[in-house]
């Protein structure tokens, strides 16, 4: 007896004391063994070696007590002489009936397998690359199973002496060649699976001794072509699979015909250049029920590859299939599923489903443009049909005629209105009495189809992302109790669900999210839907799911806010209505849930009050005529009947007459800011009378307080708050309503009226020896006002200036010149009253002192325009420039200069001082302004023709003189503090409110 039986003997009693019974999910561990116990896929006991070198493993094996048992011996080495049936019995397995052996580096032996009874051993993640020939002599197993091996071919005889074998599998590992005589002693073996090898060749007659087999696997090798009959001599064979090898050919001859019981063949994922089926490859097989050829990159197919035969499921998808013959299923009168899926078909023949009896029609991703009449025969069984993804822009009109039976349609991603060409308002879907499901995602719809009431079967309804934009009532009625329709991401502004029918129960669901709703009065009973205020049969009906998180788009005072925040009161639309105000005069707006119209005509500009108002119907009439030219109440005549709200504040009215408040219907009228003064006791007497007027708005008018005031003050305190009369005050005083009394006003008003008669007599006693006097001395008082720099306004600038030769000297950066010459100058130099004026480059007397040439320059404009810009602050030149004018301005006591800001000079605080203090103290003219050129030319000279009289003659020279002198010491002055040299320079200013020092200038007093 060999030592290590001899020793498992000797020890059998310590293993005995020493294992226990395998507790399921309860791993049994000791020194040499680790065993784990489940119960999933039957009793699954798996012992793991810790200690595969040591001879003392196998006298230390466990005793797990076990029925049935399928046996996982892991990371083993068997000892070549160990026989598998008694270690079994010494770790008392009465009957184990798998047994697998993964990841063990040693190669078994017959015996270990010798007398062994059992259904199926496994040898898995074993680097085995060679077996015994006599391996499976000595036991007779149902199945053997090599993965994950290195076995490069089968050993020869190796299953010579394996009739009770049923089933084989040498998967993923070497295999590289299959021989005739592989497989010889498999009598009885009915699945052979041989996928995920390197097989590039099979001798012919391989498998002529596999008299049962009826599953052969072949998948994933490298096979470019197959010998000619190689099935035929398998009567068995049903199912066969190639797929995924690298057929550059196939021959036709492969099964046998008539009599083959062939019933799937699986071709796909072929990586050779194979670019078709053979012809007649399937030709009169009378058992075939299945044909699956994807992603093999077929340009074409024969048009008798399936001729006459019992196919009923074919599935060609993911090809390159262009075209398909017309007689491609010719006889085919099973054929019961086509998947035609992702290649490249334009169009299908006319009649190619005669013969077949077709329920499931898989067209998707494929490029056709029409579904016509002669694509469609032979269709009367269909119940499923996609055609997603093509480029469809047509659906035969009567294609209900021809798909009676069609229940799920998918006509997703295309370019379809579904709109009949033929019958208006109808779709190609019309009388699809059996269809339960339509997906019709992301085409070109524009509409529910009323008419689909018909289709009572509807189940799944899928209209996501097309160009619906409005839904109602109608819409919706073939909703039933078991339909989900789905309309996100549509351009739906309206769900009108007003009249909804809800005798039946319905219970669908409607997805509507992610459109752009527009919050107006046809949105009405939506948005009482999402804020509970419907009754509960609509609720039973339709299911708007998460519709309350939808957000209007407009308008904008709504923008942003889901429908349940909407307050539904104040739902608005837009109404044009002929013979009134509506036609485009004025806007007018329906509030469906007051049931109010109003009239707005704010700011149109009308002196009268429009006639055509009159015709206006409704419970309610608002009519606002606010900022316009009235100036009387309009007649009753004049006004709709039920008008509930007159608004005519911010007009010219200053009469109220008491006829308005002989309309019963007004609630609220507004009249404020106007030119109300009283209101008398007739329209008093009438507004205590009014039973319905709720609000009533007089304030900012001119009222008078006096004596005759006090019926209405008292009316006024009395219903202040009933009638909303707040803001009420004299326009005299300015006091409240609300907190004068009667006797105040009475006394005020004598006080007022005397103390204003006294002030008016003496002003003018006091004007009027002013008057004199001026006119006695008005020679002497200019020349003296001038000399002191007093109210030069009665001095004429014409008087002043008339020597000056320019206009205006415009000082700037050289950096800003572009702005200067082609805009500044070119505007003020044209036009019906041009400029003359003083520039740098043209006037300057070249090699002159420049310090001179910028006094002459100021000294000869009567106006320096300096344009105040980044460059400019950053120019000495323009600096000395600016001082020279602003000096001169001071000296003469007029607004001599003119700022343009032209660009951002930052905060002014940085800048220069007497920059800074002239800014402070001026406005100035910024480029860039609507405004500019008038204000920049009202700044400049305004040129007057003055009286030729000798007087007014006499005094210009005198002041002439006078000026002339104060002139020359401001030259002497200025030559002392300019500079030597001189860069051509421009500057910008801001905004020139100095306009309002010389705004129409006046003429010197006589």
């Amino acid at each position: 007896m060999p030592l290590l039986i001899r020793i498992f003997f000797i020890n059998l009693l310590l293993v005995v004391i020493c294992s226990g019974v395998c507790r399921y999910n309860d791993p049994n561990i000791n020194e040499y063994f680790q065993i784990f116990c489940t119960k999933s896929k039957g009793h699954v006991t798996k012992l793991v070696c810790t200690k595969p070198e040591s001879p003392e493993t196998w006298s230390n094996l466990p005793r797990l007590n076990g029925t049935g048992v399928k046996l996982n011996m892991d990371r083993c080495r068997l000892p070549a002489d160990l026989q598998l049936a008694d270690l079994f019995r010494s770790m008392q397995l009465r009957e184990v009936v798998t047994f697998q052996l993964t990841n063990s580096s040693t190669i078994p032996t017959r015996t270990n397998f010798q007398d062994l009874i059992i259904d199926t051993i496994e040898l898995e993640n074993c680097p085995l690359e060679d077996l015994p020939s006599d391996l499976l002599h000595d036991t007779q197993p149902r199945s053997f199973y090599l993965v994950n091996t290195m076995l490069r071919a089968v050993p020869h005889n190796f299953f010579s002496n394996s009739n009770t074998i049923f089933k084989v599998e040498i998967v993923n590992s070497r295999l590289e060649k299959l021989k005739r005589d592989d497989f010889q002693g498999l009598i009885n073996v009915h699945t052979l699976l041989l996928f995920g090898n390197v097989i590039d060749e099979i001798e012919a007659g391989t498998f002529d001794t596999l008299l049962n087999l009826k599953s052969l696997d072949l998948c994933r090798n490298r096979l470019k072509t197959l010998p000619g009959g190689l099935f035929q001599n398998i009567p068995t064979l049903e199912i066969i699979n190639i797929g995924a090898n690298q057929f550059d050919e196939l021959p036709g001859d492969l099964f046998r015909k008539n009599d083959s019981r062939l019933r799937k063949f699986r071709m796909s994922l072929n990586e050779g250049t194979l670019k078709s089926l053979p012809a007649g490859l399937f030709r009169d097989l009378r058992h075939i029920h299945q044909v699956e050829a994807l992603s093999n990159g077929f340009e074409s197919i024969p048009a008798d590859v399936f001729s006459d035969s019992t196919m009923q499921s074919l599935n060609i998808s993911e090809n390159r299939l262009t075209e398909l013959p017309v007689a491609l299923f010719s006889g085919n009168y099973q054929l019961k599923e086509v998947w035609i899926m992702a290649n490249n078909l334009t169009a299908l023949p006319d009649g190619l489903f005669d013969d077949t009896i077709l329920e499931v029609l898989q067209l998707s991703n494929n490029q056709l443009t029409n579904i016509t009449r002669g694509m469609l025969m032979g269709l009367e069984n269909l119940k499923v049909l996609d055609v997603s993804n093509n480029f469809l822009k047509f659906i035969y009109y009567d294609a209900y005629k021809l798909l009676k039976k069609i229940e799920y349609i998918d006509v997703s991603y295309n370019q379809l209105t579904l709109e009949s060409t033929r019958y208006d308002g109808i779709s190609v879907l019309f009388n699809l009495v059996n269809l339960k499901s339509l997906d019709a995602k992301y085409n070109n719809i524009t509409q529910v189809f009323d008419h689909w009431t018909q289709l009572s079967h509807l189940e799944n309804v899928d209209l996501e992302g097309n160009l619906i934009k409005k839904i109602t009532e109608r819409n919706l009625r073939f909703l039933n109790n078991r339909t989900t329709l789905n309309l996100r991401k549509n351009q739906i502004t309206t769900i009108d669900i007003s009249g909804i029918n809800t005798e039946n129960y319905r219970g669908s669901k409607v997805y509507a999210t992610e459109n752009p709703l527009v919050c107006d009065c046809h949105l009405l009973e939506l948005i009482k839907y999402t804020q509970k205020n419907l009754t509960q049969d609509i609720y039973d009906y339709v299911n708007f799911v998460a519709i309350d998180t939808v957000k209007c788009t407009s308008p904008v005072h709504l923008k942003g806010k889901t429908l349940k925040e909407v307050h539904w009161p104040d739902l608005r639309c837009e109404i044009k209505l002929e013979n009134s105000v509506c036609n485009g005069t004025c806007i007018c707006w329906e509030y469906s849930g007051r049931q109010v119209v109003a009239v707005d005509c704010t700011s149109r500009s009308f002196h009268t009050f429009p006639e055509t108002i009159k015709n206006l119907e409704g419970k309610f009439i608002e009519v606002y005529m606010t900022y316009n030219s009235l100036t009387e109440i309009p007649p009753v005549n004049l006004l709709p009947q039920n008008i509930s709200v007159l608004d005519l504040s911010s007009n010219n009215i200053s009469i109220l007459s008491e006829e308005i408040f002989t309309i019963d219907s007004l609630q609220q009228l507004k009249l404020h800011n106007n030119r109300l003064t009283r209101l008398d006791n007739n329209v008093l007497s009438r507004l205590q009378d009014h039973k319905s007027l709720t609000s009533l708005s007089l304030h900012s008018n001119p009222w008078l307080c006096d004596c005759n005031t006090r019926d209405f003050l008292s009316f006024v305190q009395k219903n202040l708050v009933q009638l909303e009369l707040h803001g009420i005050s004299c326009a005299e005083t300015g006091e409240n309503f609300s907190t004068v009394t009667a006797s105040e006003i009475c006394s005020n008003a004598s006080t007022i009226t005397l103390t204003v008669c006294a002030v008016v007599v003496v002003f003018a006693v006091l004007a009027a020896w002013i008057t004199a006097m001026c006119i006695k001395y008005k020679k002497h008082v200019k020349i003296w006002l001038y000399s002191k720099q007093l109210c030069l306004r009665f001095v004429t600038e014409e008087e002043l200036d008339k020597d000056k030769q320019y206009d205006a000297f415009i000082s700037y950066s050289h950096l800003d010149e572009d702005f200067v010459l082609k805009d500044l100058v070119p505007e003020l130099e044209s036009g019906s009253k041009p400029y003359q004026l003083c520039l740098h480059y043209r006037d300057w007397v070249i090699g002159e002192w420049i310090p001179a040439q910028i006094a002459h320059s100021v000294e000869e404009s009567r106006r320096t325009i300096i344009v105040l810009s980044p460059n400019f602050l950053e120019s000495v030149w323009g600096k000395i420039e600016f001082q020279t004018a602003h000096r001169q301005a001071l000296n003469e006591g007029r607004a001599r200069v003119i700022v343009i800001l032209y660009g951002d000079v930052g905060n002014i605080q940085n800048l220069d001082p007497d920059l800074k203090a002239y800014l402070s103290m001026n406005t100035y003219i910024k480029w860039g302004d609507p405004w500019f050129w008038d204000r920049l030319r009202y700044a400049l000279p305004h040129r007057r023709e003055l009286s030729r009289t000798l007087k007014r003659t006499s005094n210009a020279q005198i002041i002439g003189n006078y000026l002339s002198t104060l002139q020359e010491s401001d030259n002497v002055a200025n030559s002392n503090s300019e500079s030597d040299s001189k860069c051509v320079e421009v500057v910008p200013i801001q905004e020139a409110e100095t306009l309002l020092n010389v705004r129409h200038k006046d003429a010197l007093m006589a």
